[in-house]
């Protein structure tokens, strides 16, 4: 095989090679995996299904439920089990994804032939994997579902926690005022 002709076969393939995605790590720059100011909540309250949206005025006295948004936004905890939620639900997307083919090509020179080039190539697909994907989708899609539930529940536990303090608090100064009075 001449140079020439190898050059024509080998050019598609490293041109095609040469087109491949190349991983480049970067920080998580995302605000929500970080801890937030009272300050940021006031200025843009974010929404959330399971309590309404509203400004919180830090000026005015803070009603159980602004206590409750505020809660919900800085909480660590609570963030943490969101970024488990969205690692849950990117678990479920790879489990979707189909093995990747491979592709191997090899020029060689045997000893002792001067004039032969060999040119070797091969495809290989991982079909052993195509027979655990409906499970192990499924068990991604549980883990999904179970995050959002424990998200939900915790969520749920905080809001009444901040509702019965403040409930709590509230009885102990009519309580204190009253013992005052008499």
């Amino acid at each position: 095989m001449s140079s020439r002709s190898l050059t024509r076969c080998l050019l598609p393939l490293l041109l095609q090679l040469a087109s491949c995605a190349v991983y480049r790590p970067a920080p998580l720059l995302d605000p929500a995996l970080g801890p937030r100011s009272v300050a940021e909540i006031v200025v843009a309250p974010r929404a959330h299904p399971r309590l309404a949206s509203a400004p919180v005025d830090i000026a005015a006295p803070l009603s159980e439920w602004d206590l409750a948004r505020i809660t919900l936004a800085i909480s660590p905890e609570l963030i943490a089990l969101r970024a488990q939620v969205d690692v849950s639900e990117a678990q479920l997307f790879a489990s979707g994804l189909l093995p990747d083919p491979q592709l191997s090509v090899g020029v060689g020179h045997p000893a002792g032939a001067d004039l032969v080039n060999v040119l070797s190539g091969a495809l290989a697909l991982e079909l052993s994997s195509l027979l655990t994907q409906a499970p192990t989708e499924d068990a991604a899609r549980a883990n999904v579902e179970a995050a959002h539930h424990d998200l939900g529940w915790r969520e749920w536990l905080a809001i009444n926690q901040v509702r019965t303090l403040v409930r709590r608090i509230d009885a102990l100064q009519r309580q204190l005022s009253f013992a005052n009075d008499a």
